[in-house]
């Protein structure tokens, strides 16, 4: 578990994959000042060659040439080196003037500016919402809205983004994500629940 003064993230080693993967900010929201040292830290204790972050953007606000539906489905990326094709042709690019302003920022950052060979990508999904602004200190992440929270992204949204995910770092993607009628979303194959809550990062 990452500390730094509170639970920030929470680390597993699962058997679908060869990756780390960290639930960041599962219980404690980072505030702006404190971003940037929690990516540091990370990349500094794990040394990874490749990290694929999973973020979302709000499409109320998100500025493109034309008006954009709230429903809008597009998966976007940025990347610290030339994207594969496989991320060309399945989504489009984090563009200007948008600012990407969660802590996924500071690990492309770090990435982008460091002379260590690691390679960053953040696969963006749609979100309604417009996230609250970060705290000024340390404070607890709240779910309350996940209750009465009606949103949910399509099965196409879910697969093709769980697919870039697992391409940026090489490695085939776990089995595809399926609506079971009455339950949850679950994984074909598999009984694992997703829950899905103020941010989350794949390294």
């Amino acid at each position: 578990m990452l500390v730094t003064h509170g639970k920030v993230g929470l680390v597993f080693c699962p058997a679908w994959t060869k990756a780390l993967v960290i639930i960041s900010e599962a219980s404690t929201r980072l505030p702006w000042w404190a971003m940037f040292r929690y990516a540091l830290v990370i990349l500094d204790t794990l040394k990874p060659s490749r990290v694929a972050l999973l973020d979302t953007y709000p499409v109320t606000t998100y500025i493109t040439p034309h008006p954009t539906p709230v429903q809008d489905d597009r998966i976007l990326y940025l990347s610290t080196t030339s994207p594969p094709s496989s991320l060309k042709s399945n989504s489009s690019p984090f563009s200007p003037p948008n600012l990407l302003q969660s802590t996924s920022a500071s690990f492309l950052c770090i990435l982008s500016t460091s002379h260590a060979p690691s390679q960053g990508t953040a696969i963006v999904v749609p979100s309604p919402y417009v996230p609250q602004p970060p705290p000024k200190v340390l404070s607890p992440s709240n779910f309350s809205h996940l209750s009465q929270d009606r949103f949910e992204w399509s099965k196409n949204v879910i697969n093709t983004a769980q697919e870039l995910l697992f391409s940026t770092i090489n490695e085939p993607a776990p089995p595809k994500w399926e609506y079971m009628e009455g339950q949850e979303v679950l994984m074909v194959g598999k009984k694992r629940q997703s829950e899905v809550g103020e941010g989350g990062m794949y390294i």
